[in-house]
């Protein structure tokens, strides 16, 4: 029949169209209240409100984005941009972004009605006569949004996606901070290294020394083999050190991406030796919680989770869809147009008894959220607590670099004494021995203590968020939450 409707006239399935997406938007979604975070009014309370002094500075700044560089090393900007090309956990990460946003891009498709066409063509041999039939059609099919279930999902899907980008945020933070923590280590290597082989030169020359003494008769066997122990123990230092330094290039290799090829290579061209730390700039506590990726990670996962109880809340009630369907029919192609068909239907579907399934599903969701509630409550207080013990950490690795400074500077004086003395006759060969084994011990010790300070600062940067700001993470990542 030429432009029939079918189910109903067309009156009123507009009218009842419009209402339908006049009620769209109900949602049975909680209010959703952050729980209140008690944080310290200044981050000098520490250790009973003594001020920390030492390697940070009050600042109403925000830490920048590109923080490494305030330790003024070319070569470990070039370290962390070379990670960030070729990491493979961070390039994951960033996947995992891309397949979040496809993800949010179908939740939100389901807002648009459904539009399927088919185009036919078939011949039917009936004894020697064909006959043929053609046909053009298109549906549509929609699902009016009544309880916001669509919505909610909606909601739910971009609060995941910004967890997952935030989640991008750590590995990103703590991939530069284990690159830069990594690269110092490894300068600390290289220095104890040319440490420990201008010793076993030093020990290796006084032992052909004392060598020559005994085969004169002018020294004592004792002494001689106290020479040769002292020296094998350098060697022993030695190996061990450069053991640990080929550890940390692979180590350090793996972190930057590089192919087996360039792991097995493993060439890094240092700078300057051991930079010095920056002061790190402290904003207020309350900041804190705008600055870690980790608490935004937690908060979207909670904000998610709200939203799948309104999803799951919806399953209680019947499901509104509307359907259209237009089509072209004729035995003849060229009368194809001649002949076409309109049908327009409503369908309302619902569950009537399910033996409880929906409301364990609301249960779970439930379930799902306090376990969201808990996990932020608890990444906030571990924020707090890396915060703390980084500026702990901050301050007395400076403090304890002065003091081994202090101790290194009169250790020195100790084995230019002890050596004048044993060369004057005036003391025993062991206190000499005894003098030298304390101002390699020292000098060593010394190297680790700068890698410390600098450990230290990095721990301080990564606590603080090493930049991140959660408002551009959702510009960047939305441009307009809904």
């Amino acid at each position: 029949m030429k432009g029939s409707v079918s189910c109903m006239n067309k009156k009123y399935i507009i009218p009842f169209f419009c209402l339908g997406l006049f009620i769209t938007g109900c949602n049975f979604t909680p209010p959703l209240e952050l729980p209140p975070v008690d944080t310290p009014m200044s981050y000098s309370d520490l250790n009973g409100g003594s001020k920390l002094e030492v390697g940070v500075t009050p600042s109403n700044k925000p830490i920048h984005e590109y923080w490494w560089e305030d330790f003024n090393d070319e070569t470990l900007n070039l370290l962390i941009e070379e990670s960030l090309r070729n990491n493979t956990d961070y390039a994951l990460a960033v996947s995992k972004v891309m397949q979040m946003r496809m993800a949010l891009n179908m939740t939100n498709a389901e807002i648009y009605p459904n539009i399927q066409g088919d185009l036919s063509a078939n011949k039917v041999i009936n004894g020697t006569s064909m006959n043929p039939s053609y046909s053009l059609s298109a549906t549509l099919s929609y699902e009016i949004d009544l309880w916001g279930r669509v919505k909610e999902s909606s909601r739910a899907a971009v609060a995941t996606l910004l967890a997952t980008a935030a989640s991008q945020e750590s590995v990103r933070l703590s991939l530069i901070a284990g690159v830069a923590d990594s690269y110092f280590a490894l300068l600390n290597l290289e220095e104890q290294k040319k440490i420990l082989e201008s010793t076993v030169k030093t020990y290796e020359e006084t032992y052909q020394y004392r060598l020559k003494q005994y085969n004169a008769g002018g020294l004592e066997e004792i002494t001689l083999e106290q020479s040769k122990v002292q020296l094998e123990s350098a060697k022993a230092d030695l190996f061990s050190t450069l053991r640990r330094r080929s550890e940390a290039m692979s180590a350090l290799s793996l972190l930057l991406g590089r192919a087996p090829r360039g792991i097995f290579a493993a060439e890094f061209l240092f700078g300057e030796l051991l930079p010095k730390a920056p002061t790190v700039p402290l904003g207020l506590p309350s900041t804190l919680i705008q600055n870690r990726p980790d608490i935004k990670m937690a908060e979207e996962n909670l904000r998610s989770a709200n939203h799948s109880i309104g999803v799951a809340q919806a399953s209680y009630f019947p499901v509104l869809s509307l359907s259209a369907l237009a089509g072209l029919s004729s035995n003849q192609l060229g009368t194809l147009f001649d002949n076409s068909l309109m049908s327009v239907g409503a369908n309302m579907a619902g569950t009537v008894f399910d033996f409880g399934r929906t409301e364990y599903k609301v249960k779970s969701a439930e379930a799902l959220k306090e376990q969201a509630l808990i996990t932020y409550r608890a990444t906030i207080a571990k924020a707090f607590s890396e915060v703390r013990d980084a500026l702990v950490a901050r301050e007395n690795s400076q403090k304890r670099l002065q003091a081994i400074e202090a101790q290194a500077r009169s250790q020195e004086r100790v084995y230019e004494i002890a050596k004048h003395r044993f060369e004057a006759g005036y003391t025993s060969h062991l206190e000499l021995l005894d003098a030298e084994r304390n101002w390699l011990s020292v000098q060593l010790t010394l190297s680790s203590a700068k890698a410390d300070v600098l450990s230290s600062s990095l721990s301080l940067y990564k606590a603080l968020g090493g930049g991140f700001s959660a408002r551009d993470l959702e510009r960047e990542t939305l441009y307009e939450r809904p």
